[in-house]
């Protein structure tokens, strides 16, 4: 591929036979808002880092020496043994 430097740079190429050149008037001027963005992450921000109940939830379900049960760990090894014998 060759690239060529034009001569003229502020002119366009033409589309359908019109030329078009920029504007000036645009260029240097910033028009992007992030008002939404930022009050997205102020929300964020003020989220706690976990959710007690479901921490201690999940505490209690690994104290207990049967989590998960045996039926609900062969049935997720069939699923994976399905899925690794199509591939």
């Amino acid at each position: 591929m060759k690239i060529r430097a034009s001569s003229k740079p502020e002119q366009l190429p033409t589309i359908a036979g019109k030329v078009t050149s920029k504007t000036t008037s645009s260029l240097g001027v910033d028009t992007a808002q992030f008002g939404t963005s930022d009050e997205i992450r102020d929300s964020l921000n003020r989220l706690p880092d976990s959710r007690s109940e479901r921490v201690k939830k999940g505490q209690e379900l690994v104290a207990e020496p049967d989590y998960p049960k045996a039926e609900t760990i062969k049935r997720l090894s069939t699923l994976l043994a399905i899925h690794l014998t199509r591939e």
